[in-house]
């Protein structure tokens, strides 16, 4: 597999994710008009989720360069945090999390990326930074209605209340 690489000056990089961002804020905005016409609550609220995050992150890289730039190195933050689990999630009994996870890391190491196995930039640390303090608020509310709450299983939703939501 054969991985494109990625920009490597600041105005690129910027422009680079800025596109990607709007990208998938385009597709997610697709995918909200199709669960809202199927009258799925836990579907439209968990894309409005994805999309509240998204416009974040776009928020937050088309503050400067130097965001952008943060956001493209937690790309193998995330890696790492997709490979840190047990070796027995694999079906694959050669495969192994653990070495894989070292092996991105050295690889990092390698490509100068800072404190690489450090936690990523979360989106609500993000929101502070640009300055939107009530997100938590926002993604609270729509997890209620994304998650198997109590509220969501119980209450007796109508396609008025979806289509209203």
């Amino acid at each position: 597999m054969k991985i494109r690489s990625l920009p490597q000056n600041d105005d690129d990089i910027q422009n680079y994710i800025v596109l990607k961002l709007k990208d998938s804020i385009e597709a997610n905005i697709s995918d909200l008009r199709h669960m809202n016409e199927c009258h799925s609550l836990n579907a439209v609220a968990w894309i409005a989720r994805n999309i509240l995050e998204l416009l974040v992150w776009a928020t937050y890289c088309t503050e400067s360069k130097e965001n952008a730039k943060s956001f493209m190195v937690d790309i193998a933050r995330d890696s790492l945090g997709m490979l840190d689990v047990p070796d027995s999630f694999s079906r694959d009994p050669n495969f192994s999390f653990r070495n894989a996870r070292q092996i991105l890391i050295e690889a990092g190491k390698r490509n100068d990326i800072q404190d690489i196995d450090k936690k990523f930039l979360s989106v609500a640390e993000a929101a502070k930074i640009i300055g939107f303090p009530d997100f938590s608020k926002h993604m609270m509310h729509f997890s209620k209605f994304a998650h198997p709450t109590a509220a969501y299983v119980l209450i007796p939703w109508t396609d008025d209340h979806i289509k209203n939501f």
